[in-house]
């Protein structure tokens, strides 16, 4: 699990297009260094860089939730889609699925990858 933008920004305001670009080259290294099995981006941006990056399937903005917990193979990694954890502070009514899928990651680890 990492973050897509590596830094904090002002006003906790949603990252830009050329902030996103020039994060993802640490990312990039990141994936690199570590090879990862399981990828977990967290939120929309992370799920969509990745999505985008690896060639999946990403669906319409409005169905989008749909992805949250859900396991995909792809170039020998596994990706597992979250929620990121800052939606629960706007609207806490997401957090009980939030807590499932988040648990949803130690159940798939331990039935190995």
């Amino acid at each position: 699990m990492t973050n897509l933008v590596k830094c904090m920004l002002p006003g906790y305001r949603r990252p830009r297009q050329q902030e996103i670009a020039e994060c993802s080259r640490y990312l990039e290294k990141e994936m690199e260094v570590v090879n990862p099995k399981l990828l977990v981006p967290l939120g929309f941006y992370a799920i969509r860089y990745l999505f985008n990056r690896f060639g999946l399937h990403l669906p319409p903005k409005a169905e989008f939730s749909s992805l949250y917990g859900r396991v995909f193979h792809v170039q020998g990694r596994v990706i597992l889609p979250l929620r990121h954890p800052t939606a629960a502070l706007y609207n806490k009514s997401v957090l009980p699925q939030m807590v499932d899928t988040y648990r949803g990651i130690k159940t798939f680890l331990e039935g190995g990858l």
